[in-house]
């Protein structure tokens, strides 16, 4: 689908209730004006999940969550825009119009995803050939995976010739460059280029938005070719930053409140197969930090089921401090040596898996007991290298209480005092250069909004009218966070155009993943209980003379610069200018 216009937009925005939207699929209760409920983004006891019908907004105080009633169908249901106003077109009454897509007007990585699609849609066809993908098709049913999961995930095969992908992409107007840049073809040694994946099962990888970012390849016979083959990190793949299978994956999540995390494709398929919707699969062995905050977003706790093996082992062992770091609870299951979960769930039942998994071990247990293995628990010298590992986790606890438990339980585990173990843990510290040694991108912590700006922009969003004497008094460069600064370089645009600025609207035409929650915290929060005139000229106040102090410093720093050079002549005039400006607020 291509551009729909911004009035059939606001047209269905306007004939949908997000007090509807919200309730079709989480039980709401009214609380003065708003709605509150327990938030469908996270686990909590107390409600802090607040639907605002006077704005059509929704925003979460607990997480953060927050958009109007496209963002939440969009997030619950896991859709694209496009999808959500399908949807609620649909619900509305309202036909969409056909729109032809000008491939001149689609962002480079809208074209890529696209790309994507259709080379998916091509491996899909080539499995469903009856000649073509007999073989694999046939591995496939080997390996106990039915038609509905092939229909599902999409599985396909890339033919063993050396161009059958660059052919069909270049019949369908696809560049060489595209193709290369999404990783699908390499350049020959000579000239021209090959495709990258050949006689192999293709896993197509999705993202949150169920597009194909990625694909794992798997050989149809074990010989000297690798069993696996993936897509490089491209524009639009970046392995650490997703998980295999999520997007299918999240109803089963919301239901147990927990995640189970495997290796590889098949694993995941076969549990998946066996009626175990809450699983994904780590697309490596080792997991990141922006893989398990991904996580953290679907599900309370994860579980991790990796194969009996020291590679197996070896990997949780040095995930699970990602886990502490990230206060995310993770337990472990340890299959049998020599068995995957796709094993173990064939050779027993979907209850025996299921029963390992509820009763998995909790992260201390796990690690202790797997660094017994490694030491001599019996020895003193090897209980001390048994603490050295352990008291570096421990110290990266939050919680004083939980710190203190697992140092007690350290102690009894062995066998030592547990005031020699806290004094040890004087001298541990977490080794926060881990991820960094391992290659693990960590994410950057949102930046708080300046309170005054944050102020401003509630009381102008709460009443409009009030914009007036903002534009009379503030600049847009008087603002400097760059979010605030565009949600109010928004405002100070429909003002100009005569147009109302309603938060549900702004949410729909802001850049931006954080624009709706930040617009929605600001909107559901803000209430100054008849003295908004007063807090409106105190935050122009702050705004004001932070700039002002601002300048100042930003003076004295080039008169500094002026009298290092020797010229007195500029450093005097710069003086003058900082010495008005020290004068205005006398």
């Amino acid at each position: 689908m291509g551009r729909i216009p911004d009035d059939i937009v606001d047209e269905v925005q306007a004939k949908v209730n997000i007090v509807d939207v919200v309730s079709a699929h989480i039980p709401l209760k009214k609380a003065g004006r708003n709605f509150k409920a327990n938030c469908p983004f996270h686990n909590e006891k107390t409600p802090s999940f607040v639907v605002n019908p006077d704005k059509q907004i929704f925003h979460c105080f607990g997480c953060g969550a927050g958009g109007n009633a496209f963002g939440f169908l969009m997030k619950y249901s896991n859709l694209s825009f496009p999808e959500a106003l399908r949807a609620l077109a649909d619900k509305a009454g309202i036909r969409l119009p056909d729109v032809k897509i000008d491939h001149t007007s689609v962002s480079r990585l809208s074209l890529l995803y696209r790309f994507n699609q259709v080379v998916a849609e091509y491996y899909y066809n080539n499995l469903l050939n009856a000649q073509l993908g007999r073989r694999a098709l046939s591995y496939l049913t080997s390996r106990g995976i039915k038609r509905e999961l092939i229909d599902k995930f999409k599985i396909g095969y890339a033919p063993p010739g050396w161009d059958g992908l660059l052919k069909f992409a270049k019949s369908k107007g696809y560049s060489e460059e595209a193709m290369e840049r999404l990783g699908l073809i390499l350049p020959g040694k000579e000239k021209g280029h090959y495709d990258r994946f050949r006689d192999r099962v293709i896993y197509p990888i999705f993202d949150l938005k169920s597009r194909v970012v990625g694909f794992g390849a798997r050989v149809l016979d074990d010989g000297d070719s690798p069993k696996y083959l993936n897509s490089p990190e491209t524009e639009i793949y970046v392995k650490g930053s997703n998980l295999y299978g999520l997007n299918f994956a999240i109803p089963g999540i919301r239901t147990r409140n927990d995640v189970i995390v495997v290796e590889g494709y098949m694993d995941s398929l076969s549990l998946f197969q066996h009626g175990v919707e809450n699983v994904v699969a780590s697309l490596g062995t080792a997991l990141t930090v922006d893989q398990i905050r991904l996580m953290k977003k679907f599900a309370k706790s994860a579980v991790m089921v990796f194969d009996g093996d020291m590679a197996g082992e070896g990997a949780m062992l040095r995930g699970l401090d990602l886990f502490i770091e990230e206060s995310f609870e993770v337990k472990i299951v340890e299959l049998p040596k020599g068995m995957d979960p796709d094993d173990y769930i064939k050779k027993n039942s979907r209850d025996a898996f299921m029963g390992m998994v509820d009763n998995a071990k909790g992260l201390f247990d796990y690690k202790v007991s797997m660094l017994e293995k490694r030491f001599d628990g019996k020895s003193a010298e090897g209980n001390y290298r048994i603490a050295q590992e352990m008291l570096p986790s421990i110290a990266k606890i939050s919680s004083a209480i939980l710190k203190a438990e697992y140092l007690k339980r350290l102690a009894e585990r062995l066998n030592m005092k547990e005031s020699d173990i806290r004094e040890e843990m004087k001298r541990a510290r977490p080794d926060s250069s881990y991820a960094h040694k391992q290659g693990i991108p960590l994410s950057a912590k949102p930046v708080n909004l300046d309170p005054a700006e944050k102020m401003l922009l509630g009381l102008m969003l709460e009443d409009s009218k009030r914009l007036d004497t903002v534009i009379a008094e503030l600049n847009l460069d008087d603002f400097m966070d760059p979010r605030i600064k565009m949600f109010i370089e928004y405002m100070y645009r429909r003002h100009s155009k005569g147009s109302p600025v309603e938060p549900a609207k702004m949410m729909n035409e802001l850049d931006g993943e954080d624009a709706g929650s930040i617009i929605s915290e600001i909107a559901c929060g803000c209430g100054t209980s008849g003295e908004g005139d007063r807090a409106l000229k105190d935050c122009i106040g702050r705004i004001k003379e932070r700039k002002r102090k601002f300048e100042i410093d930003k003076l004295k720093m080039q008169i500094k610069r002026a009298q290092d050079e020797n010229n007195e002549e500029k450093a005097m005039m710069l003086l003058s200018k900082c010495n008005q400006l020290l004068k205005s607020n006398r």
